[in-house]
């Protein structure tokens, strides 16, 4: 089972718990002043999943998908291009780093199939 984690109103929520204390006072409805003083209190914080790190994929050169597939790296970039192999790129990067081996393997697969 996934860690949980709760979290309680940060120093930031201060504003906002002044004008949940002001509401609940103010309201008649008894169910809704007792959930306000409930989040307030911190009891019905929402449990957080866990962050997991994202499954590791192989990646290929350029040079090594194109000796793979038995092609120039110019149609490896244009098979990326349209979709028909995964290109892989670093977080926050805006070019590709290589493909996905998966992908290239799936190709590879279908292409001996036909």
């Amino acid at each position: 089972m996934p860690k949980t984690e709760t979290t309680p109103l940060l120093e930031a929520d201060k504003p906002l718990r002044a004008a949940l204390y002001s509401m609940a006072g103010q309201l008649a409805d008894e169910k809704m002043k007792a959930a306000i003083w409930r989040i307030l209190a911190g009891e019905d914080a929402q449990p957080k999943p866990a962050l997991s790190d994202p499954p590791r994929q192989e990646v290929l050169s350029g040079a090594e998908a194109a000796k793979m597939l038995r092609v120039s790296r110019r149609t490896i970039t244009n098979l990326a291009r349209t979709g028909a192999i995964q290109a892989a790129k670093f977080p926050g990067r805006i070019r590709s780093c290589g493909y996905v081996r998966a992908s290239i393997e799936s190709l590879l697969a279908t292409r001996k199939s036909q």
